[in-house]
Order: structure tokens, then C-alpha cells, then sequence
């Protein structure tokens, strides 16, 4: 198996379920206490896989999974749910600067008004 110090192109390395003594699990929670990264490409992505190794994969500086766009309904929902906390996050961020900055709270109105053509503005290319 490959260490840290290698650097050539000789760690990609295809693991499958279809050996009883070699089982992906079991490779990646050893390569997790090699790796500093993990690519993973996967046809069929449970989060379970995850969770099983949990406190391994957070050795690994960063892991990249390449999955197919079939997953279970919890794998589905762990996704929903961390896209919305992260969505609710730039929520309350927008709106956290907005009180301190009064050029965001304006601009909605502006863009409405301009929409609705409530105002008419023009450039002029005299000087002042």
C-alpha cells in the first residue's frame, strides 16, 4: 500500500465488495490512517458509509467522492438537511449585514423600482 510519501500516479488502487477478505470498509478505515486525501468514485452512495467510519475519515485531510445519482432516502436527507443549515446560515449572514450596512438594505428596493420602472435616470457625460 502506497505511503504518504509517495507522490507517483501508482495510488489508484479499485476496491470492491467482491472479495470476502478484502471489503472496501476495511480499506478505507486502513487508508485512512495513511492518507492525507481520498477519492472515492462510487456508483451507489449511502452516508452509512460515513458513519461507519466514523472517527477515521476525519484523519484524512480531505476526501472527494464521486458518486452516481442513485442514493438512499437517508443518504438523500442528510444531504436536504445540510444544504438547508448551510442555506439558513447565508440567510442570517445576509441579513446580520444588512443591519450593518444600510447600502444591502436598500438595494431591494432600488432593483424593484427599476424593474417596475418607477424612475428614469440618465447618464450625462458633462462635467461638474
Amino acid at each position: 500500500m502506497p505511503t504518504r510519501e509517495s507522490k507517483s500516479g501508482s495510488e489508484l488502487f479499485i476496491v470492491d465488495n467482491s472479495n470476502a477478505d478484502w471489503k472496501v470498509h476495511k480499506y478505507l478505515h486502513d487508508w485512512c490512517q495513511l492518507s492525507e486525501k481520498i477519492d472515492i468514485a462510487t456508483g451507489y452512495f449511502e452516508i452509512g458509509s460515513l458513519l461507519a467510519l466514523d472517527g477515521e475519515w476525519q484523519k484524512v485531510d480531505k476526501i472527494r467522492i464521486l458518486m452516481g445519482d442513485e442514493v438512499t432516502k437517508r443518504t438523500k436527507k442528510a444531504f436536504s438537511d445540510g444544504l438547508a443549515e448551510i442555506s439558513q446560515r447565508l440567510d442570517n449572514s445576509i441579513e446580520s449585514e444588512k443591519e450593518k450596512n444600510d447600502f444591502l438594505t436598500g438595494i431591494p428596493a432600488i432593483v424593484d423600482a427599476n424593474r417596475r420602472e418607477r424612475y428614469d435616470a440618465k447618464r450625462s457625460n458633462q462635467c461638474f
